[in-house]
């Protein structure tokens, strides 16, 4: 994906529509692996349901406290982890800053929030060649 603005254009190695959990694990590994990634929000919050407009907990492998050894592994586990030990009185809010953080603390990470994906476009051999949004 190449994006055209102002600064002039950008290549991304990998491109994450959505900006929910997976997508916001999904950049994050990507990220954290050296490709330069683009994760486009349509919103102006990161965490999809679980973020201060939609208030749903991210409950996973503990089904409600149904299991309550049940739990997430992984970078979703390590970012609710982190942000646990910062924020000892949760705050929606404060999750929703915590997210975006952390992705923008990726150097090859670029976050695109509040933008719509509009079009999709392919290359000769079937990539994907640009996204519009």
């Amino acid at each position: 994906m190449t994006e055209r603005g102002e600064a002039g254009e950008r290549e991304f190695d990998f491109i994450v529509a959505g900006g929910g959990m997976a997508g916001v694990c999904a950049a994050l590994a990507a990220a954290r692996h050296g490709l330069r990634v683009a994760l486009v929000e349509q919103s102006a919050r990161l965490g999809g349901d679980s973020n201060s407009l939609r208030r749903r907990p991210i409950v996973g492998s503990d089904v409600w406290g149904t299991r309550p050894h049940g739990r997430e592994t992984g970078l979703l586990e390590e970012l609710r982890l982190t942000y646990f030990a910062e924020h000892p009185e949760p705050r929606w809010e404060a999750w929703d800053e915590f997210l975006e953080s952390a992705l923008r603390r990726q150097p090859t990470l670029s976050l695109f929030l509040n933008t719509t994906l509009r079009r999709a476009d392919r290359a000769g051999d079937g990539s994907l060649a640009a996204v519009t949004g």
